[in-house]
C-alpha cells in the first residue's frame, strides 16, 4: 500500500504523527497474517485500514488544490509516479534477479507474470483467475500481496477525474461522495455472497468492489475540510474536556474494532462483504479523533509507531517477498525463528529503500523527468517480465538440472497437433498428437495421466508410432456421463465418445492404451495438487445413461466396460496403466528440504487409497480377459515407501503426474514389460 503525506494547510491539518502510527498498526496487521495466520488470522485487515487512510489523505489533497483553484492533473499522477515507482521498482527487479537464480521454469514464469501484472497494476486480475489471495498456494507467489496495490492506483486513475468533474460541475460533492460509497458498497456485498469463486474474488480484489473504502476516507476528508469537524459528531456537554472526551470515545472505539477483527475473523469469512465495515469504520473513528486523542497521541504518534509508519509502504513490499522465497526455498512454511529473521531483515530494506531510494526521488529538482525517467524504467521491467512468463525462461538460467526438467515441456520431433477432420471438427479434443508423418499403429488414451506418458513413450518405445488422444480431467470411459464442477461444467462423456470411436475407425491402430487418473469415483482429494487447486476427484460428477442407477465405483466401472467392449469390436490390442501413486505432499518441495520427515509416503498408504481402484481393474480383466494390466507399483514403491526421486532427480513434475525423466523411466519398464511376452 502507500503512505502519502499531506501538505499543510489552514484547513485541512498537515502531517499528522498519529496517521503514521495507524499505518504502522496496518502494515503489522498484514505481517502478522503473512508470517503468522493462526496467531493473527484477521491481519489480513490491514489492507482495508490502509485504503481507508489513503482515501482521506489523497481525497484531502485533492479537496484542497481543488478550492484553492491549483489542480493539475500533471502534478497529481506525477507525485503518484514519484511516489509508488521507486521503491516498487526495486522490488520487482529484485524479484526477477532472484528468481532467475533459485526458481525453476513454472515459479520463475509465475514470478514474472506478477512482474508484468504489478508494472502495469493490474496485478488483481490475476486473483479473479489465477492464483486465489487466500489458497492453500498463496504463500509461493512472492508477488501475489501487489493486488492491494492495484487496486489503489486503478481507483486513482478515475477518482479525480470524477472529483474534479463534479467540482466543475458545482455538483454537491458530498453527495456524489455518498452515493458512490453507498454503490461501491452494494456491488461489494452482491459479489462477495455472489455463487461462483471468481465472483467472490472479484468482489475481494475489484477497485468497484473496494472503492467504498478508499471512498470513506474522502468522505471523512471532506467533512472535516468543509465542516470543520469530522462524522460522525458525538454531542457531549461541556467545552474542552467534552471535545476531548469525544475524541478519545472515538479513538478507543476504532481501535477496539481493530483489535476485535485482528483475533476474531478468518478468511474463512465472506471477504470482504459486511466484514470490511469493521476495520474500515474503525480506521475512520481513529482518523476522525484527531491528533490529540490521548490513544493517537501517546501510542500512534511514539516515536516507535512513526517509524514503522514511515517505512510501511516498502516494508508492505519487502515482507512478503522474503516471506514467499523463504517458503518456496524451503519447501514449506518455515520455522518460526526463521520468519522473524525475515521480516526483520524486511525492515532493513525498507528503511534503507526509504532512505537511499524514496526520498533522493520524491523531493529535490527536476521533478517531471524524475517521474518520465520512472515511467520508462517501469516499462522496461513490465517487457522484461513479461518475456519471462511469455518466452522459455530456462536457456541460459544457472539452474538446478534436476529439477529442470520437472516443468521443462520440451518438443517432440516429428510429431504435431492432430489435422483428422474427424477430431479437430466439432467437441474439442485437447490432448492431441500424432506423428507428422508415416501414420500412426499405437494410440494412448486418457486425460493428464496420458499425456505425462506420452513423452516418454515417443522418446524410448520405438516398436509402435504413437498417438495421444485425449482430454484432461477426463477418463477414458463410453455410454456415460462425466462432468468436471468448477463453476463451467465440461462434460467429458461426449469426447472421450468421440475419441473411442475414431480409434475405432482407424485399423491401422492396432494396441491402445488406457492412462488415466484412477480414483475419479473417489469423494475425497487426496494428491497435494488437487487439495491446493480444488481440482481432485470431489469435483467430478459421475451419471449414467437415462434409467442406470449405481454408485460412482459403479458408473465408473460401467464406462471402462463399455469403452473397452467397444475397442475390441475393432480387434484392437489393449492395455491399461494402473495409476501411479498419488503424494500428499509436492516432491519438487521435498527435494529442497533439510528436513524429509514430512515427505514420506508408505506404500500401506498406496495400497489403502487404491483398494476399490484395483478391484475395479480386476473386474476388467474378469470380464474382459484379452486385456493387458501394466502395473508400476514395483518401480515407484520398491519397498515400504514409495519414491519420487531416483538417481538424484526428480521422477514427478507435482503430486500426481511424472517429470520427462520420470516419464522416460517409466517408459523403459513399460517397454521392457510390451515385448515381454
Amino acid at each position: 500500500m502507500n503512505s502519502q503525506m499531506l501538505a499543510p494547510s489552514a484547513a485541512h491539518p498537515g502531517y499528522r504523527a498519529d496517521i503514521d502510527g495507524l499505518r504502522a498498526i496496518a502494515v503489522l496487521f498484514v505481517i502478522g497474517f503473512h508470517a503468522f495466520p493462526a496467531l493473527f488470522p484477521g491481519g489480513f485487515v490491514g489492507v482495508d485500514v490502509f485504503f481507508v487512510i489513503s482515501g482521506y489523505l489523497i481525497t484531502g489533497i485533492l479537496l484542497h488544490n481543488l478550492r484553492e483553484n491549483r489542480f493539475s492533473f500533471l502534478d497529481f499522477y506525477g507525485r503518484r509516479i514519484r511516489r509508488i515507482f521507486p521503491a516498487l521498482l526495486l522490488v520487482l527487479a529484485a524479484c526477477l534477479a532472484a528468481g532467475w537464480y533459485v526458481l525453476i521454469p513454472d515459479e520463475f514464469q509465475d514470478v514474472a507474470r506478477h512482474v508484468f501484472a504489478s508494472a502495469g497494476f493490474f496485478s488483481n486480475w490475476l486473483l479473479w483467475h489465477h492464483n486465489a489471495y487466500f489458497a492453500t498456494n498463496a504463500d509461493t507467489h512472492p508477488l501475489q500481496h501487489l493486488w492491494s496495490l492495484a487496486v489503489e492506483e486503478q481507483f486513482y486513475i478515475a477518482w479525480p477525474v470524477v472529483l474534479w468533474l463534479a467540482w466543475r460541475l458545482r455538483l454537491n460533492v458530498a453527495f456524489v461522495m455518498a452515493i458512490l460509497t453507498v454503490s461501491s458498497f452494494a456491488l461489494n456485498i452482491t459479489d462477495t455472497f455472489g455463487p461462483e469463486f471468481v465472483t467472490t474474488q472479484i468482489a475481494f480484489a475489484s477497485p468497484q468492489t473496494r472503492a467504498w473504502e478508499l471512498l470513506l476516507g474522502g468522505l471523512l476528508a471532506y467533512t472535516t475540510i468543509f465542516s470543520g469537524r469530522p462524522l460522525p459528531f458525538i454531542p457531549l456537554a461541556g467545552g474542552i474536556p467534552a471535545g476531548e472526551m469525544r475524541n478519545n470515545v472515538r479513538a478507543t472505539i476504532g481501535i477496539a474494532m481493530l483489535a476485535y477483527v485482528l483475533v476474531s475473523i478468518s478468511p474463512e469469512k465472506a471477504i470482504p462483504g459486511f466484514w470490511a465495515l469493521l476495520p474500515t469504520i474503525g480506521t475512520y473513528l481513529i482518523i476522525a479523533a484527531g491528533p490529540h486523542a490521548w490513544l493517537n497521541s501517546a501510542v500512534l504518534a511514539s516515536r516507535p509507531c512513526r517509524f514503522i509508519g514511515n517505512i510501511s509502504y516498502p516494508l508492505y513490499l519487502w515482507h512478503w517477498v522474503l516471506l514467499s522465497f523463504g517458503r518456496i526455498l524451503n519447501g514449506g512454511m518455515p520455522p518460526a525463528i526463521v520468519r522473524v529473521a525475515l521480516i526483520s531483515v524486511a525492515i532493513i530494506l525498507a528503511w534503507l529503500t526509504f532512505q537511499i531510494v524514496e526520498r533522493p526521488i520524491r523531493g529535490g529538482r527536476r521533478l517531471p523527468l524524475k517521474a518520465i525517467s520512472l515511467l520508462a524504467a517501469m516499462l522496461v521491467v513490465g517487457t522484461v517480465g513479461y518475456g519471462g512468463f511469455r518466452y522459455d525462461p530456462m536457456d541460459g538460467r544457472p539452474m538446478l538440472q534436476q529439477l529442470a526438467d520437472v516443468v521443462r515441456h520440451s518438443p517432440l520431433p516429428g510429431y504435431g497437433p492432430c489435422r483428422d477432420p474427424q477430431l479437430v471438427q466439432g467437441l474439442k479434443v485437447n490432448l492431441c498428437m500424432v506423428p507428422e508423418q508415416g501414420g500412426t499403429d499405437a494410440a494412448l488414451i486418457g486425460d493428464s495421466h496420458a499425456e505425462d506418458k506420452f513423452f516418454g513413450f515417443v522418446r524410448i518405445e520405438h516398436e509402435h508410432r504413437w498417438a495421444l488422444l485425449g482430454n484432461p480431467s477426463c477418463p477414458p470411459v463410453y455410454g456415460i456421463n462425466v462432468y468436471v464442477s468448477d463453476g463451467l461444467e465440461f462434460d467429458c462423456g461426449p469426447r472421450s465418445v468421440k475419441v473411442i470411436d475414431w480409434v475405432d475407425s482407424q485399423p491401422q491402430i492396432k494396441t491402445v492404451v488406457l492412462a488415466f487418473f484412477g480414483n475419479y469415483f473417489l469423494t475425497t482429494s487426496y494428491a497435494a495438487d488437487h487439495v491446493i487447486h480444488h481440482t481432485g476427484p470431489d469435483r467430478m460428477v459421475i451419471s449414467g445413461a437415462p434409467g442406470q442407477n449405481g454408485s460412482r465405483a459403479e458408473l465408473f466401472y460401467s464406462g471402462l466396460d463399455q469403452a473397452i467392449a467397444r475397442l475390441e469390436q475393432a480387434h484392437k490390442q489393449i492395455v491399461i496403466l494402473i495409476d501411479l501413486p498419488e503424494f500428499p505432499f509436492l516432491p519438487r518441495d521435498c527435494y529442497r528440504r533439510q528436513d524429509t520427515s514430512g515427505c514420506i509416503l508408505p506404500r500401506s498408504a498406496v495400497d489403502a487409497r487404491q483398494a476399490e481402484y484395483r478391484e475395479i481393474i480386476a473386474k476388467l480383466q474378469r470380464a474382459h480377459p484379452g486385456i493387458r494390466v501394466f502395473d508400476p507399483l514395483e518401480r515407484f514403491c520398491p519397498d515400504s515407501r514409495c519414491i519420487y526421486t531416483e538417481a538424484g532427480q526428480l521422477l514427478y513434475e507435482d503430486s500426481n503426474h511424472l517429470s520427462h525423466y520420470g516419464s522416460d523411466r517409466y517408459a523403459e519398464d513399460f517397454s521392457r514389460w510390451l515385448t515381454s511376452r
